[in-house]
């Protein structure tokens, strides 16, 4: 069942039932922890943080509703059942107002709070398998980037000597080759060599830098960007 895979924290003034149904809900739920008031359960709620929140409404110190705006205000998808017979309207309106995800009526039937646990299960289940699959495609988009980011460092820095030497002898051969029109195109060239020099040397120390095990995603096209081709 996938209720196995959540928690409940229950809230209940009355001893009786609050027993009744922590005995009742315990065979369909990972775990199930109690409190006797609204004060009570903000304490369990910050200790254990549940998946899911049942209430009863009246309650001495902290009521239901009281507890679960202050629960709503800071964790607003934590899912809360209130129980209540609902017999003031304006109840009603506060409660879908805080965003309570369910309603139970006095005497709760214990089939009918099952099934609307269940549902909120379901829901529940929905958005951790997304998220996951979400996790899963980042982590995807990571190593693909990565695959990238090595072809470019196997392309441009698997031999940085010989790419010096490039970049040297490429002057020379143009020189040889009379390949510069003018003294002033020559010195243009010659300009670029210790820019090309420096470049490969930022990239070497930028490599060096890299801790792959916390790299962020957007921080591989950053590196991927200065791995440009040198000439």
């Amino acid at each position: 069942m996938i209720l196995k895979n959540f928690t409940i924290l229950y809230v209940e003034d009355s001893k009786v039932l609050r027993e009744y149904m922590k005995n009742s809900l315990k065979p369909y739920v990972k775990e199930i922890y109690t409190a006797n008031d609204g004060k009570e359960g903000l304490e369990q709620f910050v200790k254990i943080k549940p998946d899911i929140v049942i209430t009863d409404i009246n309650m001495p110190n902290i009521d239901g509703m009281q507890m679960s705006k202050m629960i709503k205000n800071s964790f607003k998808d934590t899912p809360i059942v209130l129980l209540t017979g609902f017999d003031e309207p304006e109840n009603l309106k506060k409660a879908i107002m805080l965003g309570i995800d369910s309603f139970v009526s006095k005497p709760v039937k214990e089939e009918e709070l099952i099934e609307i646990l269940k549902s909120i299960a379901l829901k529940l289940q929905n958005k951790m398998d997304a998220e996951k699959l979400k996790q899963m495609q980042l982590q995807q988009e990571k190593v693909n980037a990565f695959l990238i980011l090595l072809k470019e460092i196997g392309h441009h820095w698997r031999q940085p000597l010989s790419a010096i030497m490039t970049i040297a002898t490429s002057y020379e051969l143009k020189k040889i080759g009379n390949c510069y029109n003018s003294i002033e195109e020559e010195i243009n060239d010659i300009n670029k060599i210790p820019e090309q020099i420096t470049k490969l040397s930022n990239m070497l120390l930028a490599v060096e830098e890299i801790d792959f095990n916390k790299i962020k995603l957007e921080e591989i096209d950053k590196i991927i960007q200065i791995s440009d081709p040198l000439y």
